[in-house]
């Protein structure tokens, strides 16, 4: 999911997910993103907890609990925008919050673990891919984010990824 700000009450923008990843032309440098859906897929705890009485317009399929919470205007982005960093989130019981950049077969490692669906393994899908991670982690930063899985802790943690991704991005200019 991308994000500019959090998951709170009254937040301007709130996140969109579902994005599609394309490069504009094979000589250009960089991804852009577009938009998915206006919506966010949340399990019941922590709907409840960051947005309370919010009214889920239900399951998202019967497999699972997740619920679907449709985003009005102004709680979503609509315009494409450059891909400045991809993020990796490693929760763990003993973690300790902090975000460190991953290279080469660790970064696509990483990276191909968060796109890969048990369910749509043809080989030509797979073979696609293999192929546009390896070309995205030679374009874009890859970056872990290990934090120890709480709740109340998850605002820290998006503070903590925006701080990463805006120094990279300063760093980078």
């Amino acid at each position: 999911m991308l994000f500019r700000s959090g998951l709170e009450p009254g937040d301007e923008q709130v996140g969109v997910g579902g994005v599609v990843l394309h490069q504009e032309d094979a000589a250009a440098s960089g991804l852009t993103g577009f938009p998915g859906p206006a919506r966010l897929k949340l399990f019941p705890e922590p709907l409840q907890h960051f947005l309370p009485g919010l009214a889920a317009s239900g399951r998202m399929n019967p497999l699972t609990e997740k619920r679907i919470v449709p985003l009005g205007p102004g709680q979503h982005e609509t315009d494409r925008a450059a891909v400045g960093a991809f993020v990796t989130l490693d929760a763990g019981d003993d973690a300790v919050l902090s975000v460190e950049r991953l290279r080469g077969k660790e970064a696509w490692t990483h990276l191909l673990a968060g796109t890969f669906n048990k369910k749509l393994i043809d080989r030509e899908r797979l073979g696609r891919q293999f192929a546009a991670t390896r070309a995205w982690t030679a374009e874009v930063p890859v970056l872990r984010c290990s934090y120890r899985w709480s709740l109340d802790g998850l605002v820290q943690v998006r503070d903590t990824i925006v701080d990463a991704v805006a120094s990279l991005q300063l760093t980078s200019a």
